[in-house]
């Protein structure tokens, strides 16, 4: 057994089999978090034991994610992890996703995993992840899902069953997902959730912030001044007793220093920010509480405008005429408002054209949301696809690219040359010298080639351009390859 210091928690060593000890050799407990992965607290973090093994014992090239090699999560030993990239997750030949009865009969069928969140009571982060590690899905809500490319008559009723198993064994030793209660200060129960997931994103509330105040004082106080805790926290102290704790929290705060009341009462500051929206010459046109109920308000999902908020401060809509902002920046926005309005594409956005196999136009996108929102696919995996590949292609074999592409006719004649004569090229395998070895239209051809080292081109290849195999030949989109300019400019990154 390995014993290594962890990285980022100086004092703090971890095992190669998930064991973890403090500077005086004492273990740490672990717990179940929501979705089911072993989780230790760590200085007031919360760290999946599975990412800090993975951290101290696997050399990585930059990916961000852990992989399971038998599916089981329960299995954090150094030998059954890896690390892989997130666009792994949208390959294989049948993306749908299948729900289906104890029978193994398929009820409904999702295109996208996108599209089955609408209909299943699972986050999309939490559906990614059981999607790699499980074949077989079962929701709170008792929900069965399945992987097409995953789903076999024959053998699916045995894996539900054997599913449905391991839930109740995790129902016996408590490590269940926990029932997340809101109360008034009344003590009267205004909402339950099944999950501390479910509340975070319904209630608009940071998830780490509420489970850690729960950890520490048995709850939550909301921006309405509710109460969030869990059920059984709630049947075990009793009501009375957390809101009277609440209570004398707040009353504590009155009698403190300056310092420590500005600190305490932060616990229960409402942290709604006001929303404006704007013309071209800066005038507010309406205001809202929230950023929620601006969204809902405009027809935009809240996560788009905040995105953007972090990014730029402010969100331009779609039809170019108004900025959404807070007040808070509304007084910069307005010094920048002709700078922002002159620009033709919002930052980090990016201007899609639809064509048939000739090359003919047959519609335009202001952005990669609008053509996500058509075609049922994740936003981050349809970018990937089209700015770092270079174009993607659809059931219909229409192809989708940047407008600078589709409008740069030489450019656009060797996307679609290339398309013909390698069927969805989007990835080229040559030598340093830059002669041609091979064409893959996927990540799964090449993991044919490879084995796991794709999962580092699916990472090194768009940040840096290229990739560089053990065996010395070289990665890179196509749309790169076939610009003798970008080609030159890759290959004299690698080693000759």
């Amino acid at each position: 057994m390995e014993k290594k210091e962890i990285k980022q928690c100086k004092g703090y060593y971890i095992t190669d089999d998930g064991k973890i000890y403090d500077s005086e050799n004492n273990q740490l407990k672990t717990f179940k978090n929501t979705i089911g992965y072993e989780t230790v607290e760590i200085n007031e973090r919360y760290y999946t034991v599975a990412y800090l093994v993975a951290r101290a014992f696997i050399k990585n090239d930059g990916c961000m994610l852990v992989g399971y090699k038998d599916g089981d999560i329960n299995n954090i030993n150094v030998d059954n992890l890896y690390w892989y990239y997130e666009g792994e997750l949208d390959s294989g030949e049948d993306k749908a996703l299948y729900e289906l009865n104890e029978q193994g009969e398929i009820i409904k069928k999702y295109e996208t995993l996108k599209a089955a969140t609408k209909g299943v009571h699972i986050s999309l982060s939490a559906l990614q992840t059981r999607v790699i590690t499980r074949d077989i899905i079962i929701t709170r809500t008792n929900q069965i899902l399945c992987k097409g490319e995953r789903y076999d008559k024959y053998t699916i009723v045995d894996k539900i069953r054997k599913e449905q198993q391991h839930l109740e064994e995790l129902k016996q030793t408590g490590t269940n997902t926990k029932k997340m209660i809101e109360i008034d200060n009344e003590g009267n129960i205004i909402n339950s959730y099944l999950s501390a997931t479910l509340a975070a994103n319904e209630k608009e509330i940071n998830y780490r912030t509420m489970v850690n105040n729960i950890s520490k004082n048995s709850y939550h106080i909301t921006t309405d001044n509710t109460i969030m805790t869990y059920e059984e926290i709630m049947k075990e102290k009793g009501i009375n007793t957390i809101i009277q704790a609440k209570k004398d929290k707040i009353s504590l705060g009155e009698n403190k220093t300056k310092s420590n009341k500005t600190r305490q009462c932060s616990t229960v500051k409402t942290f709604k920010k006001e929303v404006v929206i704007i013309d071209k010459q800066g005038e507010v046109i309406r205001r809202w509480n929230r950023i929620k109920d601006a969204a809902e308000a405009l027809n935009i999902k809240p996560m788009v405008i905040s995105n953007s908020f972090k990014n730029h401060r402010y969100y331009r809509t779609t039809d170019n005429e108004n900025l959404i902002c807070l007040t808070t920046n509304l007084s910069q926005i307005r010094r920048r408002i002709d700078e922002i309005f002159d620009k033709d594409i919002v930052i980090g956005q990016y201007e899609i054209v639809e064509c048939d196999e000739q090359g003919n136009e047959i519609e335009r996108y202001k952005s990669i949301n609008q053509v996500s929102k058509k075609l049922g696919m994740i936003s981050q995996t349809l970018r990937y696809r089209i700015v770092e590949k270079g174009v993607y292609i659809d059931k219909n074999n229409h192809a989708y690219m940047t407008a600078d592409n589709y409008d740069n006719e030489e450019k656009r004649e060797k996307i679609m040359s290339i398309m013909k004569k390698n069927d969805d090229c989007f990835v080229v395998e040559c030598d340093t010298q830059g002669k041609l070895i091979a064409t893959y239209k996927d990540f799964r051809e090449i993991r044919k080639r490879l084995g796991r080292e794709d999962f580092f081109i699916q990472y090194t290849m768009p940040r840096e351009g290229i990739y560089q195999c053990k065996d010395g030949t070289v990665f890179m989109s196509y749309t790169s390859y076939i610009d003798d300019e970008q080609r030159e400019k890759r290959l004299k990154k690698v080693k000759v």
